[in-house]
């Protein structure tokens, strides 16, 4: 039981270290969109997957380490606590915080990156509309300020006011 809790703080450690590394990634993914470095964006991108699945290969492991110990699925850490040595209780509450502090991080910069992403997608729709519009070439009015042409409405967002 000893080496079981052990490795259940070894795996504990190594996804908080892979949450603060996906944590910087997305730092440098956020600096990449505002400064529409494409290429680096792309390259992060690969890099973060990779972690995700490192994470995804370390989450497995510490839930069957958690179901050796206690019997059953889906047990939160504090639980686990009750079953292990008062020595190590400390150290696993200490890893489970750290954990959900690195992942409420995490959450909050993959809003701001929603965020800025629909930003820029909505920039990139409203210039689309301006140069796709098939009534571009303009519009015509009658002497008495009527519409004239030939019957095409355009959805762009240019300002068509009467002169």
């Amino acid at each position: 039981m000893q080496k079981t809790m052990k490795e259940l703080v070894d795996v504990l450690d190594r996804l908080i270290q892979y949450h603060r590394e996906l944590l910087g990634v997305e730092q440098k993914k956020l600096s990449s969109i505002v400064d529409q470095d494409w290429e680096e964006l792309e390259l992060l991108l690969l890099k973060s997957r990779k972690i995700l699945t490192d994470i995804e290969a370390a989450e497995k492991r510490r839930m069957s380490i958690i179901q050796e110990l206690c019997g059953k699925e889906d047990v939160r850490l504090s639980e686990v606590e009750k079953e292990i040595p008062s020595d190590l209780a400390p150290r696993i509450r200490n890893c489970g915080n750290k954990l959900v502090e690195s992942i409420q991080r995490q959450r909050s910069m993959n809003e701001k990156i929603e965020r800025l992403l629909k930003s820029s997608l909505e920039i990139v729709n409203f210039s689309l509309s301006l140069f796709t519009c098939p009534g571009a070439q303009g519009r015509t009015y009658s002497g008495k300020g009527e519409e004239k042409g030939n019957g095409e409405k355009c959805s762009s967002f240019v300002f068509d006011i009467k002169a």
